[in-house]
Order: structure tokens, then C-alpha cells, then sequence
């Protein structure tokens, strides 16, 4: 039994989903409102049987281990260890780089007792405890973020860990010191120090800000390390992620500052970019807990090219983008510390993200002015056209030719100018022929298992398939062995054949086809597999043509007759067959 099976064995999964998602009984499965997305009619589907779960309305399902990764947000390594530790198994073999990562964040979390410490027995320290109090922070929410202190010896914090035994290459590598000649010194001097924390809160890196006006940078970040990537943190994830969840919103806002003061006036869904760029990655992260994004961003330049992005990012990954109308207040802090009661209705209040810029762009130009009315018009379309969903970019474009008076055919022909042609990616066949085949290469695949009497047909046909699938090509292939063998396939024995990712895979896909499949005639069952294996067929078919005509055209070239020969009689076979 390998590790992942004993962890399996050991978890009763309906009590473990359960615990977060209130499960009832539904069959021999169980039914329940889905954690990973908004919906008001229960869709999430747990197989205690199957050892799987699904969501049929976002899609998403598998294992324990699967659960846990969109559960926490974090990858199969941790997922494994913290199911290890949860069962008490004992990992055979240690994940691959454990041994440094854990290393890193031993010296990570130390680094933030140090800086804790300081806050509260050094003389600078109760001097910068004094200027977070005076900033409106409590006792309690310097506590739950802990907030610290970095001395201004130099290297106190290198000769702490060094006496804690860690090398100065492992003080080094966590990024909490930097070398200056050969020499090791502490990287944060003099500054209050936010830990900043993966989902699991655990600290990955720190934010170091200055006391002394004349100190720069005023922000001081870790360097990227192989804990910490910048692109994929979300300031106070950890302690907002279950509140996300439950209202599938989240505020997102800039600084560390603006986060704790949320908390403080109790919006709590909240987390910070901690002043970059707004990522792709951090907006995925975002989507594993909530759909509905509300941006707080300050009001400057950096605040109004994140908005444009996040535009940009919601239609790839389904997010619905709203904006917190800040007002005179230059960000959210400002105006918590004005008036929290404000802020609580900013956040209810919140107005999507287009509305938003057709009132700002509104304000800006007179477009009685045919130069302002162009301009005006420019800028709207500009946001318009990154709009994935049809229908929303529909609406807006003719509320734009409503204002400024223009036919909304003449907006959609402009607006066709501004998207950029992207030419197919090596490769990839052009749109009239780009069908997705693995969806339904893996539902074939599946439908026998559930409904043996279709193995028979199933074999006799799907010789013929070139898959496209991973998951499919491996499952055919051990069914294959274990038919010809057997002339019968047992679930079970198959089932124990697969690798764990092609055997979770495909169970997953058998608990979809059992649901969807309830009640219905065998017949009309047969019917839909032989649709489903024609259509694969001739995919399979046609790509196989295309392969023959190219290695025809070479074989015509170098005068290769017995193999123009050859290929020549696979073609007129294959068209024949076709036909």
C-alpha cells in the first residue's frame, strides 16, 4: 500500500468534507452546497464509496488531496504532509526539498518572534509599538498579525539564528539577511516588520517599513526565495480566507496598513496586494476562495493600472469585479480611521467595475465636444473590449452609443480594430477545426466502467481512437491488457492497475456519469457512447489523413517509392473506411 493509499484508508472523507460543507445523504452519496463557489442549490457531491468529491456546478472535484490543495491553497506537497501529520502516517519517502523548506521556515517563523520581541523589550521597539498605537492599531491586531520590530544593531538577528544553530547560508537563502563583502548582515535595520504568511500562515517572507522619515525605501521587501514569490502573496490570506468563502467576496486592497484597519472595522474578507502589480497568480489564488473581487485601491496612478488589470484577469478566471468608491480619502486606512461605519457601507455599496469608469469618464469630459466626445469614447472602449462575456459587453457598448450618441454598430466595428489579431499558437489548429476532444475522451472512457454491458462495443471500436487524453490513453491501454487477458474487465482489479492521478482522474468522471446518467434507458446510454465514439473517430481519422498527405508530399519528394506505396494504400484504406 503506498503512502497516499495508507492516508486515504486512515480519512473518513465524508467527516473530514463535512466538516467544512454540511453534508445529507443523497443515495449512497452525499449532497451538499459547494465551498469553492456561490450557488443556492446544492452541487457539490462526496462518493464515500469512490473516495472522491465533485462540484457539478464549477467543475471542480477528486481526492482527499485535492480537496485539501483548493481547500488551503496550497500544492500536493504540503496537501500530503498536512494529511500525513492529520493521520499520522509516516511519509516512506520525504517530498522532494522538504528538508530546505522546512529549514526556511523555521528561520521565517523565529525571525518574526525575534521581531515580536522587539517590538515589546527594546526601547526602539515600545517607540514603534507607540507609532503603530498612535496609527489606530490594537494591542489584539498587532498580536494576530504579528507585527514586530527590527533592531538597528545590524546583525542582532544574524547572531540570534546563527546561535539557534542555522547556517549563514540558510540565514541567507530565507531571506532575512544580505551579504555586504563577506560579511552577513541583518537585511531589516530600524523598520516595523509585517510577517507575511502563505494561506496556511505560515511566514514565507516580511515587509519591513521605515520609522525615520529620511530612511529609504519607505517599503522594504524579502527578496524572492524559494518560499517567497511576490506575484502569489496576499497580505492576511490566512486570516481572511474562511470568511471568503462563506460570502464569496473578498476586498482587496493595497497596503498591510489598510488590511489591518478592515479587520479592525470589522470587513474582514479582506487581503493586500502589499503594493504590487496586480498578478494573474494572485487573482487565481483569489478565485480558489471567492468570485466576486471589490477593489479598494488607492486613489493614484498604481491604484487605476490595478482596476484596468483586474478588468482584465476576471474573465479568465470568472470573477466579477466591483469597485469601493473611496471618496476625498486617499485609501481605505484613511477613511477607517475617519469613519469605520463609512467604510462598512463603501464595501455594501460597491459599484461594478464599469459603472465606475463610465462615472469617471463622465466627469472628465464634455462630450458635447466632438475632440472630448473621441477621447471619452476611446478610453470606454478600451475598458469594453477586455470584457470576456458577450452579453456584458453587449450592454455596455450600447449604454456607450446611448451617451455619446453613436450607432452601436460603428462602436462594434471599433472595437474590432482595438482587439489585436493573436495568430494560432504552434501547433494549435485553427478555430474552424479546434474541438477540445479530452472531455469527451474521458467520459468514453468512463461510461463502460460504470455500465460493463458496454465494454464489449467499446473495445471493438476505440482501437481506432488516437486519444488526446493522458488520462484517456492510459486507461485504454490497461484496459487493453487486462481485456485481452481476461475478456472481461473487473473495476476493481482495472481500477488497481492506474497510477494514482489517472486512477483519481477516473473516478471522478465515474461518479459525474453515475449522476448524470441516473434513470436513464441502458439503450439511450449504448446510443450516446457510439455518438460519442464517432465523433472521436473521425477527429482521429482526419488527423491521421493530415499526418499521410505531409508524409506523402515527403516521400514524393526524396523519390521514396515503396514507402509512397505504403502510405498510399493506408490512405486509400483509411478513406475508404470513412466513407
Amino acid at each position: 500500500m503506498t503512502d497516499l493509499d495508507l492516508i486515504k484508508s486512515k480519512i473518513d472523507l465524508v467527516d473530514y468534507i463535512g466538516r467544512v460543507v454540511p453534508l445529507k445523504k443523497a443515495g449512497t452519496n452525499w449532497k451538499g452546497v459547494c465551498p469553492f463557489h456561490q450557488e443556492k442549490t446544492p452541487s457539490f457531491m462526496v462518493s464515500p464509496e469512490k473516495g472522491i468529491w465533485h462540484c457539478f456546478g464549477c467543475a471542480r472535484g477528486g481526492d482527499i488531496f485535492k480537496f485539501v490543495m483548493e481547500k488551503e491553497g496550497v500544492e500536493f506537497v504540503e496537501a500530503l504532509q498536512m494529511l500525513a501529520e492529520t493521520t499520522g502516517v509516516t511519509l516512506s519517502k520525504a517530498p522532494q526539498q522538504s528538508g530546505q523548506r522546512k529549514t526556511l521556515l523555521e528561520i521565517n517563523e523565529l525571525t518574526a518572534k525575534y521581531f515580536a520581541k522587539a517590538l515589546s523589550d527594546t526601547a526602539s521597539g515600545r517607540q514603534a509599538k507607540d507609532y503603530l498605537v498612535g496609527r489606530g492599531l490594537t494591542l489584539n491586531s498587532i498580536a494576530d498579525f504579528r507585527v514586530g520590530y527590527a533592531p538597528s544593531t545590524g546583525r542582532a538577528l544574524v547572531e540570534f539564528l546563527r546561535h539557534r544553530g542555522y547556517a549563514e547560508a540558510d540565514i541567507e537563502r530565507a531571506g532575512v539577511a544580505t551579504r555586504k563583502g563577506r560579511f552577513l548582515q541583518d537585511k531589516f535595520v530600524h523598520r516595523i516588520m509585517f510577517p507575511l504568511t502563505d494561506a496556511l500562515g505560515r511566514v514565507v517572507a516580511f515587509t519591513g517599513r521605515v520609522l525615520d522619515p529620511k530612511q529609504q525605501p519607505k517599503y522594504l521587501n524579502s527578496p524572492e526565495t524559494p518560499l517567497f514569490h511576490k506575484s502569489e502573496t496576499l497580505y492576511g490570506l490566512h486570516l481572511a480566507k474562511m470568511a471568503m468563502q462563506q460570502s464569496g467576496s473578498v476586498v482587496l486592497v493595497e497596503g498591510q496598513m489598510d488590511v489591518i484597519s478592515s479587520r479592525q472595522a470589522e470587513v474582514v474578507n479582506v487581503v493586500g496586494v502589499s503594493g504590487t502589480a496586480l498578478t494573474a497568480e494572485q487573482m487565481k489564488i483569489i478565485s480558489r476562495y471567492a468570485r466576486d473581487v471589490i477593489l479598494a485601491l488607492d486613489a493614484d496612478a498604481a491604484g487605476g493600472e490595478a482596476t484596468k488589470r483586474a478588468i482584465a484577469l476576471s474573465g479568465e478566471f470568472d470573477m466579477n469585479i466591483k469597485v469601493a468608491l473611496l471618496g476625498d480619502y486617499k485609501d481605505p486606512d484613511s477613511m477607517i480611521k475617519d469613519n469605520p461605519a463609512a467604510w462598512q457601507r463603501t464595501v455594501l455599496e460597491s459599484v461594478s467595475v464599469m459603472d465606475f469608469y463610465f462615472d469617471k469618464v463622465a466627469k472628465q469630459y464634455d462630450v458635447s465636444d466632438l475632440q472630448q466626445k473621441k477621447q471619452a469614447t476611446r478610453e470606454l472602449l478600451g475598458m469594453i473590449v477586455k470584457i470576456s462575456d458577450p452579453v456584458e459587453k453587449d450592454h455596455y457598448l450600447k449604454r456607450l452609443g446611448r451617451w455619446v450618441g453613436v450607432e452601436p454598430q460603428v462602436l462594434y466595428d471599433t472595437i474590432r480594430q482595438l482587439r489585436p489579431a493573436r495568430p494560432p499558437a504552434a501547433g494549435r489548429p485553427t478555430a474552424k477545426t479546434d474541438i477540445n476532444p479530452v472531455w469527451v475522451e474521458e467520459r468514453v472512457v468512463a461510461l463502460p466502467m460504470v455500465y460493463p454491458t458496454l465494454m464489449g462495443e467499446f473495445m471493438d471500436r476505440a482501437s481506432q481512437i488516437k486519444w488526446a487524453s493522458g488520462l484517456a490513453n492510459t486507461v485504454y491501454s490497461t484496459m487493453v491488457n487486462w481485456y485481452t487477458a481476461k475478456d472481461t474487465v473487473q473495476t476493481d482489479e482495472l481500477l488497481a492497475q492506474l497510477p494514482e492521478a489517472e486512477r483519481t482522474g477516473l473516478l471522478e468522471m465515474m461518479l459525474v456519469i453515475e449522476q448524470s446518467y441516473a434513470g436513464i434507458d441502458e439503450g439511450a446510454i449504448r446510443h450516446e457512447l457510439n455518438f460519442y465514439l464517432d465523433v472521436l473517430q473521425k477527429r482521429s481519422s482526419a488527423a491521421r489523413r493530415h499526418e499521410l498527405v505531409e508524409a506523402i508530399a515527403a516521400a514524393e519528394a526524396t523519390q521514396d517509392q515503396e514507402t509512397l506505396k505504403r502510405l498510399l494504400g493506408e490512405l486509400d484504406q483509411l478513406t475508404t473506411r470513412s466513407n
